[in-house]
């Protein structure tokens, strides 16, 4: 045990026990000076031959701290990983990120003033800890204000038409189930389609949509006779009238 002194309560070391060389802490009991009955077990650090009192903190104090400094730390890395993402989010190429950025335009088209999100797919990192079938469901349902009506909207992004010149948006399982909801849920379904084509050498890449209802597109693949008729504007905003989407 090393000596204290009885009436300041600091530590009284010998000329002997100086090591200028050592570093490490040590536990001695110490006065409370804000509770003179009270002693409190306290650490002091023993460091180039000077031992320096960790002045009134409990072994309970320096617990805590070091909790509340560990979660700042890993406070301040989780701030720089939501950096990283928002710059992945923007940035990547990966096909989940581009389809997720396309279905965030398509959504921030439609007016809060005159439609309600009814329903909307559940990310991929939900999906990826469990899996929410509704997901498998178009990505939006959608209720317009002014009437009540309800419809749904199946977004997707493709870069490229297939050898034959179609563009290919679903595969038959997929189109299935979606004409499977549309019957019976006894709403329109829209898909809203994002092309980009690859530029060739320098060229700025060009960006087309196209709002097909599902009644029209009744094929996995589409010829441009048939998707060409429903291009639309990439940035305007999306309008009801008449029991249709425009």
């Amino acid at each position: 045990m090393i000596p204290v002194h009885p009436e300041k309560g600091r530590v009284a070391i010998n000329q002997s026990e100086r090591n200028p060389f050592n570093l490490m802490i040590r536990m001695v009991t110490l006065p409370n000076p804000h509770k003179p009955n009270c002693r409190n077990r306290q650490a002091v650090l023993c460091c180039g031959g000077m031992m320096i009192s960790l002045y009134c903190i409990s072994i309970k104090n320096i617990a805590k701290r070091l909790v509340i400094n560990h979660w700042r730390f890993m406070g301040f890395f989780g701030k720089i990983g939501e950096v990283f993402n928002k710059i992945d989010y923007h940035t990547s190429n990966d096909p989940e990120i581009v389809g997720k950025r396309f279905e965030d335009h398509v959504e921030s088209l439609f007016s809060k003033k005159y439609f309600k999100i009814l329903e909307k797919t559940h990310s991929f990192k939900t999906n990826a800890d469990r899996y929410v079938e509704s997901s498998k469901n178009p990505d939006f349902i959608f209720e317009y204000a002014p009437t009540k009506e309800a419809f749904a909207v199946e977004c997707k992004f493709r870069t490229k038409l297939n050898h034959k010149g179609q563009l290919e948006w679903s595969y038959p399982a997929q189109l299935k189930r979606y004409q499977e909801f549309a019957a019976q849920y006894r709403i329109p379904v829209y898909i809203v389609i994002g092309l980009e084509e690859d530029p060739e050498g320098d060229e700025e890449p060009e960006g087309f949509m196209f709002n097909i209802p599902l009644s029209e597109a009744k094929y996995p693949a589409l010829y441009e006779s048939v998707f060409a008729k429903y291009e639309r504007p990439i940035d305007k905003p999306f309008f009801w009238k008449n029991g249709r989407l425009y």
